[in-house]
């Protein structure tokens, strides 16, 4: 039962149908995206503690980098990638019906309709220059962004200053929306933060060939997907990471693994039924 209790909160956020649509259509995401190896190693380390990055030599402001990449910039990178793709779905007679990001993470309000419209407006070449607009405010002050060279043509400098502007309130308004804090919440209450880090964890799992464990080599590129087209449904790799089992085709018969969450939840339905059962078949005194 302590068991069961400690993988609650995860299995609030993990058992429902939108949250597992959702984590199949990120990791779709993360190889048609094809981040380079280190923006995905920091996907990883974004959900270290403060206590596990010390012990990884991870110094405290590469981890707020790795956080605010994580928690701030990706969930914005795949909210853009739903809403575009629905648009383009649109425009050619198609309906697109798997918007799992935003029924999942975002506010049902006016806000989420707002940015729908405004970015139903985004051509392609639009859409790749606010992204990198996102990569680089990852880094980067504003001043720096809206900073251009001396060489630039003043007509052109003009364009890009009143595009950094535009792309600085759009960022504003999808942060609002889509992100989440990059720190974590000192209170005792689950919410958005805690469901999209929870999320993540097991994506990482799952698709545990798509994010390093450990920094990259200067190198080193995208995704190689030459070794996914054997890999176990996703439903099943969700179920082998929440009762607490390693990967089917390394799993080895041991007397010494702990109980799985399945196990432990039908000892506890067990008992449950035993102590109802008890309680009402108890015999009764006789009135005195």
């Amino acid at each position: 039962i302590l068991h069961l209790e400690a993988v609650w909160g995860d299995c609030q956020y993990l058992l429902q149908q939108d949250t597992l649509d959702f984590m199949e259509q990120f990791l779709d995401f993360i190889k048609r995206s094809n981040p380079t190896a280190t923006t995905r190693w920091q996907y990883r380390v974004g959900l270290y503690s403060d206590a596990e990055a010390t012990a990884q030599g991870i110094k405290a402001e590469e981890l707020q980098k790795c956080r605010k990449a994580l928690f701030e910039t990706l969930p914005i990178l795949v909210f853009l990638d739903e809403v575009v793709r629905e648009v383009e779905a649109s425009r050619e007679g198609n309906t697109m019906t798997h918007n799992c990001f935003r029924t999942v993470f975002c506010p049902q309000d006016q806000r989420l309709y707002t940015l729908r419209r405004d970015f139903g407006k985004f051509e392609g070449v639009r859409v790749e220059k606010f992204k990198n607009f996102l990569v680089g405010n990852q880094d980067e002050s504003s001043e720096a962004r809206t900073t251009t060279t001396t060489t630039t043509p003043p007509a052109e400098k003009n364009v890009e200053k009143g595009r950094a502007r535009y792309f600085g309130m759009l960022y504003k308004q999808v942060k609002e929306v889509a992100a989440f804090s990059p720190e974590p919440r000192k209170t005792e209450f689950l919410g958005a933060r805690d469901h999209w880090a929870c999320v993540m964890k097991v994506a990482q799992q799952v698709g545990a060939n798509l994010f390093p464990t450990s920094r990259p080599a200067e190198k080193a590129q995208g995704v190689s997907t030459a070794k996914m087209s054997s890999r176990p449904s996703l439903s099943r790799k969700v179920t082998e990471v929440m009762s607490g089992l390693p990967p089917a085709n390394t799993r080895k018969r041991s007397t010494t693994e702990g109980p799985s969450l399945a196990s432990v939840a039908a000892v506890a339905s067990v008992q449950g039924a035993l102590v109802t059962k008890a309680k009402t078949e108890a015999p009764r005194l006789p009135a005195t």
